[in-house]
């Protein structure tokens, strides 16, 4: 009867795996995925609802090694393209660290279940079957060193493990440009010919806050002995403030 048909593009169901089955694709510690599982049978939506602190504490390598690769690859990029683009690389991190911590067990799950459909479909004997599902499942140790050693790099890359950022040198090239555009705009006031303005034998001196620099100001036969302290305007953008000033040169050995 017409009403008996099955209609061909109605959804089907995913047919159900056998909790041996996932057991094996699982591979180590497998009990609390199994707990998890189970409980989800039991409840009315199906629904997943757990927290993993491996995968939030250590992200990648537990990522790789339970082959979420995909998941594990987003995770290293995208915080990469958070940093370039708005600049949020750490907040975006900390983020997918949540995600992974609260939604990683569902996904183990999920991906176990996947293989172990796969294989069912594919009616092997039985020993044949247990052997393709753990090389398919189970997990990688190699995965979890290849995800400590990029967690590794990436904290190295944001926290650095190197110095504080230092300033320009007063003999810097970017420095003795900004010196000059400012003697620039007074060279005339001072008789001197703005189109033929240098700084020689420049010095550096100590300073509490930035670098002190003293200079010679030379502009064909004429000279004058300057002072320009270098400071940061802006730290995070890394840009500079230079200011210069026209005093007596200091005696030699005085700061």
């Amino acid at each position: 009867m017409l009403e008996d048909a099955v209609d061909p593009y109605a959804p089907r169901a995913a047919s159900p795996v056998a909790a041996e089955d996932l057991r094996i694709a699982l591979g180590p510690n497998d009990e609390p995925y199994m707990a998890l599982w189970r409980r989800a049978q039991r409840a009315r939506l199906g629904h997943y609802g757990s927290w993993c602190w491996w995968g939030f504490l250590t992200p990648l390598p537990w990522l790789f090694y339970r082959k979420l690769w995909a998941v594990g690859a987003a995770l290293v990029l995208l915080p990469i393209l958070s940093q370039a683009v708005l600049d949020t690389g750490a907040k975006a991190g900390f983020g997918l660290m949540a995600l992974v911590g609260g939604f990683g067990m569902p996904m183990v799950i999920e991906r176990c279940q996947r293989k172990a459909r796969r294989v069912q479909a594919l009616g092997l004997p039985a020993g044949e079957a247990i052997e393709r599902l753990r090389k398919a499942g189970g997990v990688s140790l190699p995965g979890a060193i290849f995800g400590g050693l990029l967690t590794f790099s990436y904290l190295a890359l944001v926290f650095g493990f190197k110095g504080p950022l230092a300033l320009p040198a007063c003999d810097d090239p970017v420095v003795i440009e900004t010196a000059l555009l400012i003697a620039h705009d007074s060279a005339a006031d001072i008789g001197f010919d703005p189109r033929d303005i240098r700084l020689e034998a420049i010095d550096e001196r100590d300073a509490a806050r930035g670098r002190h620099c003293w200079a010679l100001l030379r502009s064909g036969d004429k000279e004058l002995a300057v002072a320009y302290d270098v400071i940061w305007q802006n730290k995070s953008q890394r840009t500079i403030s230079v200011d210069m000033s026209t005093r007596a040169a200091p005696e030699s050995g005085q700061p």
